[in-house]
């Protein structure tokens, strides 16, 4: 039996260049040339080993450029569907850490594409044409909203936790209690973070009863920090004990050393009906910590940041720590940091109108059972009997590592299907344009509404549709 000319077969595969000029290919003249020009390459050599191995074997030139222009395009189309796109959150947890947390606020929004689409003043004074510090605005609008006499801002708070340690304890010991040593989201925990910092710990007290006695045993010459950290994603309870945030200061001044209070997820006594349990910022300041730290995309609902605020001439040492340049924030989330740090220092009410967040945990189970009912029945017009639609109560969560056991009370649409199951449903849920996200409860998809505003129920409805019925009606 004649083998084939494999050699003449490869022939027959165009050159890269000569693909890139095809005018089938013309609809993607806006994508980046080297990503094309990729494409191109890894098609051609795909196709070689299929006629390598006599998978295929192309009869003329055509017929392989046709091929490889077929197979550039089924590429395109994949790549172009990007992995982070938006979905609806009907999880009826609202900091989702899985979804992106925080929604951010229309204001934050237009400043963060002002800043990415163009160029601006990030680092001049107009006034005077010279250079400026990037963070002028940040470290004006922290005190002012906090009360500290000075603020700064990095990329999150563990970079905020980290800056602070290495810059104040570089090479000594810092105490904390052992019930705050605390592992954060992705398996990071606050000993390998302290001591990434290239400071040693030093544990003071036990796991559920720490006094001050146990910082007054434990202090020695190579104490150099006391930390204070919010115990945000777990609650411990029963037989337990620690010292007040009045204790800690007194004991810091009297021996000298500074205090770093990482509050977390960042509340403010403003939203204190909102958040009751949390420690808030300013009374962190007003009781005399020495340096506040905490998250500015949680509670807040503004963009990734780790928020810093305190005493004068601790701020200043961490802004002109080395570590301070490699955490620091990019022109966009300056940007959106700003514009939102603005709406929270217009007060309390314009915060709860503009932070999709704080609107969110606002808004009471009445209003969300009447758009409940407002989205259920348009479903059931839409789906028709196929579908068993209901209306039920249910319990969310402010999420994100911020209120362990705080749960909310909200509304669900109720999904069932005799043809399909919760599994299916959720599976053809996520595989919608955009993904809708819910949650499965026994043999039901729940679809939460908390997070989803009332001009947007529409749309959020025919996304429902269209995933679980192909986009036909009833």
């Amino acid at each position: 039996m004649r083998q084939p000319d494999h050699a003449g077969l490869l022939y027959l595969l165009p050159q890269v260049e000569i693909v890139l000029a095809d005018p089938r290919l013309s609809d993607l003249a806006g994508e980046p040339r080297p990503l094309v020009r990729a494409w191109a390459r890894e098609v051609l050599e795909d196709l070689r080993r299929e006629i390598r191995a006599g998978i295929w074997q192309p009869s003329e030139r055509e017929e392989a450029t046709a091929r490889v222009v077929t197979e550039i395009r089924s590429r395109a189309g994949a790549s172009l569907d990007l992995h982070l796109r938006p979905v609806w959150n009907a999880t009826g947890v609202l900091l989702h850490t899985n979804l992106g947390r925080a929604v951010l606020p229309v204001p934050v929004c237009r400043a963060l594409l002002a800043a990415a689409s163009g160029y601006s003043s990030l680092e001049i004074n107009l006034d005077t044409g010279q250079r400026a510090s990037r963070l002028e605005a940040i470290r004006e609008l922290i005190p002012l909203l906090t009360g500290a006499e000075a603020g700064f801002a990095v990329n999150n708070n563990a970079a905020a936790l980290f800056l602070a340690v290495a810059a104040l304890a570089g090479g000594r010991e810092v105490m904390v209690s052992r019930g705050q040593l605390v592992e954060i989201g992705g398996s990071f925990r606050l000993p390998d973070i302290l001591e990434a910092a290239g400071v040693r710990l030093r544990e003071v007290g036990t796991t559920n009863r720490t006094r001050i006695a146990d910082f007054e045993r434990a202090r020695s010459a190579d104490s150099a920090l006391v930390l204070r950290v919010h115990r945000s994603n777990f609650n411990l309870t029963g037989f337990t004990e620690e010292p007040s945030l009045e204790e800690m200061v007194a004991f810091c001044r009297g021996e000298q050393l500074p205090l770093v209070d990482d509050v977390g997820s960042g509340a403010l006594r403003a939203h204190r009906d909102l958040f009751p349990s949390e420690p808030y910022f300013e009374d962190s300041i007003q009781a005399g910590a020495d340096l506040v730290c905490s998250s500015a995309d949680k509670l807040l609902g503004l963009t990734q940041a780790g928020i810093l605020a305190g005493k004068q001439g601790i701020v200043d040492r961490l802004a002109k720590h080395p570590i301070a340049r490699i955490v620091r924030l990019d022109k966009t989330l300056l940007a959106g940091l700003e514009a939102g740090l603005r709406i929270h220092l217009r007060g309390p009410e314009e915060a709860r109108q503009q932070v999709p967040l704080l609107r969110a945990l606002s808004r009471t189970p009445e209003a969300i059972l009447t758009a409940v009912g407002r989205c259920a029945e348009a479903l059931s017009r839409q789906m028709g009997e196929r579908f068993e639609v209901a209306t039920v109560s249910v319990r969310g969560e402010v999420g994100g590592g911020s209120l362990p056991g705080v749960e909310v009370d909200s509304y669900a649409v109720a999904l069932r299907s005799a043809g399909a199951s919760a599994e299916t449903l959720a599976v053809r849920l996520r595989a919608g344009k955009p993904p809708v996200i819910g949650r499965i409860q026994g043999e039901r998809m729940l679809l939460d509404l908390r997070a989803i505003d009332e001009e947007e129920e529409e749309a959020f409805v025919g996304a429902v549709a269209r995933a679980l019925c192909g986009g036909e009606g009833a």
